[in-house]
């Protein structure tokens, strides 16, 4: 359900919602623990379903690098 308070742009289409980093890590929690679909999340936060997917994409990135960030400083201390 279109939300009228967003107003659409110049093309007709709905305006883009920005959300903040809290947000897009709640939606990712939600999906991590399998609260919502991707579907539901985008209805429910009034985003398109890509936007939805890239969050999960960057989330899972940021995570895998930042463990690999932490085996390369344990891994250091061990052979050092």
């Amino acid at each position: 359900m279109p939300d009228p308070d967003r107003g659409t742009d110049r093309a007709g289409r709905r305006a883009k919602r920005f959300l903040s980093p809290l947000q897009k890590y709640e939606i990712f929690l939600q999906l991590v623990r399998h609260e919502v679909t991707m579907n539901e999340a985008a209805e429910r936060w009034q985003v398109d379903r890509n936007t939805i997917s890239r969050i999960r994409v960057v989330a899972k990135e940021g995570a895998l690098e930042a463990l690999a960030k932490l085996m390369l400083v344990e891994g250091k201390g061990r052979w050092g």
